[in-house]
């Protein structure tokens, strides 16, 4: 089984995020680990402070 970790500036106030990961469980059986949807929008510092 295949792991996908899900990081995100979308939120959790949108349905964005249930929607990507129904696109991915329906186009692969992977096991799906919300890591942060509450990035700031368009900040790749604030998700590489996460990823570390």
């Amino acid at each position: 089984m295949q792991t996908v970790v899900f990081l995100s500036d979308f939120g959790y106030l949108d349905p964005y995020v249930g929607i990507v990961k129904g696109v991915i469980k329906s186009n692969c059986n992977a096991e799906i680990i919300d890591l942060s949807h509450n990035i700031y929008s368009f900040s790749l510092k604030s998700a590489q402070f996460i990823l570390k």
